[in-house]
């Protein structure tokens, strides 16, 4: 990553433990910062919170067992619509990408991924 690029503030939502805090550290590796989140309700009490002003972009993986990504979705819709969000997953198909989108999702992100992945995310987002 570029020096003069904007370090940018991720909320990471993924029910697997060592996903989000994989995401994390590859995030901070590339000169970024962001939380982790497990549980799909803990991120929608973040981004009801005062907490969601200090996020630039939510990355949320789809499937999760308490709400999957289309609930956390629907959140950010509620409360901080001007927030970018990604959906990211290793098994959606086209139908759940279709939805993710035409439900306010700014991307959609399969795992796995790569810094270089996440450079071009940021410039499709202009971020």
């Amino acid at each position: 990553m570029e020096n003069n690029k904007k370090k940018i503030h991720f909320l990471v939502i993924d029910d697997e433990e060592g996903v989000a805090n994989a995401l994390c550290l590859l995030l901070k590796a590339i000169g970024h910062s962001a939380t982790g989140c497990i549980e799909s309700g803990q991120a929608g009490k973040i981004l009801a919170s005062e907490q969601a002003n200090q996020i630039d972009l939510i990355l949320c993986d789809l499937r999760m067992p308490q709400h999957d990504g289309f609930w956390v979705l629907a959140e950010r819709n509620h409360h901080c619509k001007d927030k970018p969000f990604v959906l990211m997953s290793a098994h959606a198909g086209s139908d759940d990408i279709e939805r993710a989108l035409s439900s306010g999702a700014n991307a959609f992100l399969p795992k796995p991924f790569d810094p270089d992945d996440i450079a071009q995310l940021l410039n499709e987002l202009g971020l």
